[in-house]
């Protein structure tokens, strides 16, 4: 859907993903650059945290149109995106190229990319035929300090452990493994918001991994075996 800026991934009638595009027609109302909605069996895995509330305190402002509340990137702690007032954004983000879609017997995936003034970002998605396999792959560069990737996740129990360069979190909806090219400074699952209904906010889990910069490109990822329920 390059017209209205998003990527559909559904390789069968159960399982699909969503990609948001930096492809805007009329002005972004949230930073989400490349975030990625998973669903599984009708349960929103990884989801983004909603509008919450257009007359609220200055946090939830910031915070659920902001990267913060997104599957997705962000370099050095700021915004993709200059925000310029509480519906406006400056310096609209762009694609570096037209999303390149590739399908197969064995994979189908779809890869985009995207520049700001803190860093790069390049984000494929591959799903197998079964639509239970996932793999992310984030591709980060030119960025000064740190990234920070989120993923976050629906309601349940998450159990996190790490063993050598092998960090993994289980529940009874999916693993999710996590590899990366360079040392993981911080891994942990804190507490963030999300708002299902408009003016009403609750909490979700949401697993943040943080990493330096280096002189090559920072290569993190992620793959997801979903389980199948009853």
């Amino acid at each position: 859907f390059a017209d209205g800026g998003y990527g559909l991934l559904r390789s069968t009638s159960t399982s699909w993903a969503l990609l948001r595009l930096p492809t805007y027609r009329f002005r972004p109302a949230h930073a989400d650059p490349l975030h990625l909605d998973l669903w599984h069996q009708g349960v929103n895995l990884l989801r983004d945290g909603g509008s919450y509330a257009y007359n609220a305190e200055a946090a939830d402002l910031a915070y659920f149109p902001g990267i913060a509340s997104h599957n997705s990137v962000q370099f050095d702690g700021a915004e993709p995106m200059p925000r310029l007032g509480r519906f406006l954004w400056g310096d609209w983000l762009q694609l570096e190229a037209p999303p390149q879609v590739e399908s197969s017997k064995a994979v189908t995936s779809i890869t985009a990319a995207y520049c700001c003034s803190h860093g790069r970002h390049q984000r494929q998605v591959q799903v197998d035929p079964s639509g239970l396999g996932w793999i992310i792959i984030d591709q980060c560069s030119s960025f000064r300090h740190r990234l920070m990737l989120r993923w976050r996740l629906c309601p349940a129990k998450w159990q996190l452990s790490t063993k050598g360069a092998l960090s993994e979190i289980c529940s009874s909806h999916a693993r999710i493994r996590i590899e990366c090219n360079q040392p993981i400074q911080r891994m942990e699952v804190v507490e963030g918001w999300e708002s299902l209904f408009y003016s009403q906010k609750t909490t979700l889990p949401v697993l943040e991994l943080e990493v330096a910069a280096a002189s090559t490109p920072v290569l993190i990822t992620t793959h997801i075996a979903l389980q199948a329920q009853p």
